[in-house]
């Protein structure tokens, strides 16, 4: 008998052409869309396009209720840059929600597997443990939305699309006819609906404007004014209110935030990255490869989505979930992303296979 698979179903070309290769595959699909993700106009939308996809490719489907998942997810984005901190909501969502209660729920009805239209692969090595492996589409590879998942789930998963690129997807959709081979990719936070992240702030949070300062060699001096510090980034450099001098006044980028005092620290680019960043919460299979002493001189680290593979100097846990990384070269990171660490594939030169990851949370 044929394995049944709950197929998260997002109205899009990915999730739909991986309806029919389960279904070429031998698999019992069933699609599953998850709820309230995608308030408003944009779930109409998506649910409207899953009934056309489904009735074409003979699917069941049906509407998953999240509850107030997505308000969890919506108020740790709103609360972690009233923090100071930059959120990668995609990441808690994989964990908190596609791979944790849509995972569940899945199994809890009987499903044998749980399938998404994300761009990764799995391995399983010769020890029998399953890695989440790099995209054959380098350019559209997710790993890093998947790292803090796991590792137990990943025996009961499938990811259709992560041998493809996206061209080899949007011709396949067109082949087979499929309505939402031209749609459009959403790229933006789910919940935002299209809406700037600045406007989308500006409605959230009661802005305090403060004191732009910069580190001289008489200490900090203040050289301008901010509007509110959600609003800026580590490493910006447009939308800087710096006060002219009577010389040239040199380009400065947001180097951090100090929320305590309300200001916003700000150097030039020489001064800018750092090499040394700590991580807290960091995931367990990272914890237990690192207590065993595993060798990790190979190993890279990416420090955000697409971003590049970063060489590493040293690596030390200085308590069972937090870790020290140092590196190679100064590098600018954001407290509050996550650091993803990736081994090399043995079996494949291109590829990579994550190891585990941890919020970034100070220099």
């Amino acid at each position: 008998m044929s394995k049944k698979v709950a197929l998260g179903m997002s109205g899009g070309v990915d999730s739909s052409v991986s309806a029919k290769l389960l279904l070429e595959q031998g698999y019992q699909v069933h699609g599953v869309y998850l709820s309230g993700l995608y308030p408003g106009v944009g779930q109409e939308t998506a649910i409207g396009d899953i009934a056309m996809v489904a009735r074409q490719l003979g699917i069941s489907w049906e509407v998953l209720d999240l509850g107030r998942r997505p308000r969890e997810l919506y108020d740790y984005f709103v609360d972690t840059y009233r923090a100071g901190r930059t959120p990668n909501v995609c990441v808690i969502c994989n964990r908190q929600v596609k791979f944790g209660f849509f995972y569940q729920w899945a199994l809890g009805q009987g499903f044998d597997l749980v399938a998404t239209g994300h761009y990764v692969r799995l391995k399983k090595m010769p020890d029998k443990k399953i890695y989440v492996r790099t995209a054959a589409d380098k350019k559209k590879d997710q790993s890093y939305f998947l790292s803090l998942v796991e590792e137990n789930v990943w025996s009961q998963a499938i990811f259709p699309v992560g041998d493809y690129h996206k061209s080899d997807i949007r011709n396949m959709a067109a082949n087979w006819g499929l309505p939402v081979a031209t749609k459009p990719e959403s790229m933006e936070v789910c919940f935002l609906q299209n809406q700037k992240v600045r406007d989308f702030l500006a409605q959230e949070i009661k802005s305090q404007s403060g004191d732009i300062v910069t580190q001289t060699s008489g200490g900090l001096q203040t050289i301008g004014s901010h509007r509110g510090l959600e609003f800026y980034t580590i490493g910006q450099r447009q939308g800087l209110q710096i006060n002219p001098t009577s010389t040239q006044t040199p380009v400065y980028y947001v180097k951090a935030k100090d929320v305590a005092n309300n200001r916003l620290i700000v150097a030039t680019r020489e001064h800018l990255g750092q090499k040394q960043i700590c991580l807290q919460n960091i995931t367990t299979r990272l914890q237990e490869q690192l207590t065993n002493h595993t060798d990790w001189s190979a190993w890279r680290v990416r420090i955000r989505h697409r971003g590049e593979l970063l060489a590493l100097e040293n690596l030390e846990l200085t308590s069972t979930t937090t870790l020290k990384v140092e590196l190679p070269v100064a590098t600018v990171v954001s407290p509050g992303q996550f650091a993803t660490f990736y081994a090399p594939d043995p079996d494949s030169r291109d590829d990579w296979l994550v190891m585990g990851a941890g919020e970034i949370a100070s220099a």
